[in-house]
């Protein structure tokens, strides 16, 4: 795995830890205003974990917006999923697979791109289509096709 793999694989497994240390230390609780909360995890996330960046907690009963963090998490793993089995995957066919994931839970993909390939840094600046990076309906770009130096995106 070259090391760029590597460290964005380390930093999903950093967050994983800190969203479970965040739900067994009980800090999603009533009585705290999200901007409290969003205050403590970074904290938590910086101290614990040397992360600067938290993940979206719905707070409260509100059953649409538990069940939307659930459709999330779920969504991200199968994007992964198809991401790992399928070598020519296209930005355009993973937009289209995460828009479908949405639909076929009730929901509404609004979103134009779905990310944006990731490469060494800097990150490369294409001159003629900028949008050629973004996964986006309809970019045939390959996920995996090496950038201009030859080295591998994820």
């Amino acid at each position: 795995m070259d090391p760029v793999a590597e460290s964005l694989l380390t930093a999903q497994r950093k967050a994983e830890a800190l969203f479970a240390t965040v739900v067994e230390l009980g800090m999603i609780r009533p009585g705290l205003t999200e901007s409290e909360l969003s205050l403590h995890i970074h904290e938590l996330a910086s101290a614990e974990f040397g992360l600067r960046r938290g993940r979206t907690y719905a707070l409260g009963a509100d059953p649409h917006k538990h069940r939307l963090i659930a459709d999330i998490g779920c969504a991200f793993r199968q994007g992964q999923r198809l991401y790992q089995d399928t070598p020519d995957l296209s930005a355009g066919a993973l937009y289209d697979f995460v828009a479908g994931l949405a639909q076929s839970k009730g929901w509404e993909f609004g979103a134009e791109t779905a990310g944006h390939l990731v490469g060494r840094f800097p990150h490369e600046r294409p001159q003629k289509e900028p949008r050629r990076f973004s996964i986006r309906h309809g970019n045939a770009t390959r996920i995996r096709e090496p950038d201009d130096r030859g080295a591998p995106r994820h």
